[in-house]
């Protein structure tokens, strides 16, 4: 006969697969994407600066021609290697710094421009496609690490303008200390510019009446009188 309900409900619950909880799930491995993402986020902002660069550069047209390593034999130009000792591209570049195999931002303009003056190079003719590209991509590049060394010069004229001004703070409070002490050393002598300069210093300014206050009365002498005594003649 059939089973009862709770028999069949135990068995189909039997055969359930349980999953563990999210906390205590295994993370899936991140991507290539992801760990891309991760790279650039560790550079320093220089570099990061140099990522964007590169990236932009892939959208540009053209940039199709660069972005992977030059395959001689696919490309039946056996002799490429023997003409461009220091292969590049743009694929390696992103690479490199996201493994951050480049230190600066010197070293990678100096791969970057590699890149574009190899195709040159060998694609010597100046109207042969991939000339032109590589021409038009470096003017690409020269114009975006003009921008690049405007920004990173910046913080550093900052901050000499800042070490210049604190300088001249420091020097305008010598000057008026050492004028304070020659002031001082001038008081210490003789004579009567001195003495009343001395004499403000200590009593400070002449007060002056309050507003409205009646004016000091001066005591004045009596008039001396002359007495003409007559003789008789």
């Amino acid at each position: 006969g059939a089973a009862p309900n709770g028999a069949t409900t135990a068995a189909k619950r039997s055969g359930r697969q349980r999953k563990a909880p999210s906390h205590l799930r295994a993370a899936s491995p991140p991507n290539a994407e992801q760990r891309a993402s991760m790279a650039v986020a560790a550079l320093s902002e220089p570099l990061r600066k140099c990522h964007a660069i590169v990236c932009a550069l892939e959208k540009a047209p053209g940039a199709h021609w660069f972005m992977y390593e030059v395959d001689p034999v696919a490309l039946g130009v056996l002799h490429y290697k023997s003409i461009v000792r220091a292969p590049m591209d743009l694929g390696t570049v992103k690479r490199r710094l996201e493994e951050g195999r480049l230190d600066d931002p010197h070293a990678f303009a100096a791969e970057m421009r590699l890149v574009f003056r190899n195709a040159m190079t060998f694609n010597v003719l100046p109207d042969a496609p991939v000339h032109e590209a590589a021409r038009d991509l470096h003017d690409r590049l020269e114009d975006a690490l003009r921008a690049l060394w405007k920004q990173l010069a910046a913080p550093d004229k900052a901050a000499s303008d800042a070490a210049a001004a604190t300088g001249s703070k420091a020097a305008s409070r010598k000057r008026d200390a050492v004028a304070f002490d020659d002031d001082d050393d001038d008081d210490s002598a003789d004579g009567p510019d001195n003495e009343a300069r001395r004499r403000r210093r200590r009593d400070g300014p002449p007060r002056r009446p309050p507003t409205g206050s009646p004016p000091p009365v001066v005591a004045r002498r009596p008039a001396r009188t002359t007495t003409t005594t007559k003789h008789a003649s």
